[in-house]
C-alpha cells in the first residue's frame, strides 16, 4: 500500500490503543484565592511527589516544589505576578511534562501523558453482515477498526485503523494484506480470470489496559477500476471507488494484560442507506494538498464511525450517510506527508463546504528557543507537543508526548527555562514536536478546561516538524 492511502486513513485513525486522553490537558479555575494552587494527574489517578516550577514571563523562578500525598501544590505567587502571567509547569520521572502558558488562575489542574507500555493483546473474529449482491464486477471487503473520538483529529497513527500486522491472501501468488481487513468468500475477475478469495477473520492489535469501542464497515468496489487507477499510480482516486454499505458498532471492548487473544465478531448491522450532497469549497493551498470529506455516524455521544470518505475536486461530493439528518461532515485538508493537516466541522445544512487551505507552519533554531508559529489567526487555544516516534512491537508506530505546553493563542511560544534546565537530561530521544491550533465554539482562554467536546472544537490545524 502506496504512502499517500496510508496517509488518507491518518485523519480516521487514533492510537490504537491508547488510554483515554484529554485533547487540553489543563483546567483552571478563575475564582478569587490566593496564590497558584496546582493539582497534578495522570489519566488515572492524582500524582505525589510530581515536580512543580512556576516562572514568570521572563524565566524568573517564582515558586518550585513538589506536590503532597493528594497531588497537590501550594505557589506563592503575588497578585502583581499573576495578573502578568505565569507559566505553570508539572513532572514526573514515569510521565510527560505539562506546562500551563500565561496562567492567571489561582486555581490549575495539569494532567500529565503516561508513557504508554508497549504490550499489546490481539482481537480477532469474524465480520459479518455484508449486503447480498450478485455483481461480480464488484469486490467485497470490510475492515474493523477503533471507533473515532473527538481527541483523534491530532494524533498520526495510522495502525489504529490500518492495522500493522499482515495476513497472507491468495491473488496471483502470495499477498500480504493489512490484518483487519476482511474479504468474505467470493469470485470476482481479474482481466477475464476469475479470482477466489475468502479471508473471514480480523485481526486488530488492542493496547492492553485500554477499553474502547470498535467498528465494522462493510462494502464494495469495482475491481477493474481500482486496478485502473492502481495502474494509473493515482492511488488516492481509490478512496472515491469504495462504497460504503453497512456499519455497525460494538460496547465497550476492555483488554486485560497478559498478551491475551479476544474472540470478538462484529456485526455490520445499520444501513448506510441515505445520501448527502455538499458543493466542495475551494482549497487555497498551494502544493499538492488533498482535501477529504469523511461522514461521520454517531451512535454514541461522543463516539464517530466513517460512513463514507471522498477526496474532494471540482464537482460536487456525494457522501453515504446512515441518516443524513444526524449525520456529521468532517472537511480535512492533508499534506502529502501528512505532516501538516487541517480538519473543520461542516455545517451540513449549508450544503456547502467553506474555502479552506493549510495556512499554518512552525520553524525553531532549538528546542529552548522561541518558536515562530504562522497562520491560525482565529485560534482561541495553542498545543505544543515535544515527542517522540516510537516504534512498537507489532510493527507500527506512535508519537508519545514528553512535553505538552498549553496557552492563549497570542502566546509566545517557548519551553519555561527554570523547568527546561532541570529536565533537560529526561527529555529522552526527543525526534518531533507539533503544533496544535485550535478554535473552539464555546471555550476560550483562560478559562480552560480539559474536557473539549466535538461541538466546541470547530477547527484544528496541525503541524509537525523532525527535530535535527
Amino acid at each position: 500500500m502506496k504512502r499517500s492511502i496510508a496517509v488518507v486513513t491518518l485523519l480516521l485513525a487514533f492510537q490504537s490503543s491508547a488510554f483515554a486522553k484529554r485533547l487540553v490537558p489543563v483546567d483552571s479555575d478563575p475564582a478569587p484565592g490566593k496564590g497558584v494552587a496546582v493539582t497534578v494527574r495522570s489519566e488515572r489517578a492524582v500524582l505525589p511527589g510530581a515536580r512543580v516550577w512556576i516562572e514568570n514571563l521572563d524565566g524568573k523562578l517564582l515558586s518550585e516544589g513538589a506536590t503532597d500525598a493528594d497531588g497537590h501544590y501550594a505557589g506563592e505567587i503575588s497578585d502583581a505576578d499573576l495578573s502578568a502571567g505565569v507559566s505553570v509547569t508539572a513532572y514526573t520521572a514515569k510521565h510527560g511534562a505539562v506546562s500551563f502558558l500565561e496562567n492567571k488562575s489561582h486555581r490549575v489542574t495539569l494532567e500529565l501523558p503516561e508513557n504508554v507500555p508497549d504490550s499489546y493483546s490481539t482481537m480477532t473474529g469474524k465480520l459479518t453482515g455484508f449486503k447480498n449482491s450478485d455483481d461480480e464486477s464488484k469486490a467485497q471487503l470490510g475492515l474493523v477498526a477503533k471507533a473515532m473520538e473527538v481527541t483523534d483529529l491530532v494524533q498520526l497513527d495510522s495502525s489504529s485503523f490500518i492495522s500493522p500486522m499482515k495476513d497472507s491472501i491468495e491473488l496471483f501468488g502470495k499477498r500480504n494484506i493489512p490484518s483487519n481487513i476482511v474479504l468474505p468468500d467470493q469470485t470476482f475477475p481479474v482481466y477475464f480470470i476469475p479470482i477466489h478469495v475468502d479471508k473471514p477473520i480480523y485481526r486488530l492489535p488492542v493496547l492492553e489496559g485500554s477499553s474502547s469501542h470498535y467498528f465494522g464497515v462493510s462494502g464494495a468496489v469495482v475491481v477493474q477500476d481500482a486496478i485502473n487507477v492502481i495502474r494509473g499510480n493515482n492511488t488516492w482516486d481509490i478512496v472515491n471507488l469504495l462504497e460504503f454499505q453497512k456499519v455497525g458498532l460494538t460496547a465497550s471492548v476492555p483488554v486485560p494484560a497478559g498478551g491475551q487473544t479476544i474472540t470478538l465478531d462484529v456485526a455490520t448491522d445499520t444501513t448506510i442507506g441515505d445520501t448527502l450532497k455538499l458543493h466542495p469549497g475551494r482549497n487555497t493551498t498551494s502544493g499538492e494538498s488533498k482535501r477529504l470529506a469523511v461522514a461521520l455516524w454517531e451512535p454514541l455521544p461522543g463516539v464517530f464511525v466513517p460512513s463514507d470518505i471522498k477526496q474532494v475536486l471540482a464537482d460536487d461530493v456525494s457522501l453515504a450517510t446512515v441518516e443524513t439528518k444526524s449525520a456529521k461532515v468532517l472537511d480535512v485538508l492533508v499534506d502529502p506527508q501528512g505532516d501538516h493537516f487541517r480538519g473543520e466541522w461542516v455545517n451540513t445544512a449549508s450544503a456547502s463546504m467553506p474555502e479552506a487551505g493549510l495556512a499554518a507552519d512552525v520553524s525553531f533554531n532549538s528546542l529552548d528557543s522561541t518558536w515562530m508559529v504562522r497562520g491560525g489567526e482565529t485560534a482561541q487555544l495553542i498545543l505544543a507537543h515535544v515527542e517522540e516516534r516510537v516504534a512498537t512491537s507489532v510493527g507500527g508506530h506512535r508519537y508519545e508526548d514528553r512535553w505538552v505546553l498549553v496557552g492563549p493563542r497570542k502566546t509566545q511560544l517557548k519551553l519555561p527555562a527554570v523547568a527546561y534546565k532541570a529536565m533537560q537530561e529526561s527529555l529522552g530521544k526527543i525526534s518531533h514536536v507539533s503544533v496544535d491550533l485550535l478554535q473552539l465554539g464555546h471555550t476560550s482562554y483562560p478559562f480552560i478546561q480539559g474536557e473539549i467536546s466535538s461541538s466546541e472544537l470547530s477547527v484544528l490545524e496541525k503541524v509537525r516538524k523532525e527535530v535535527h
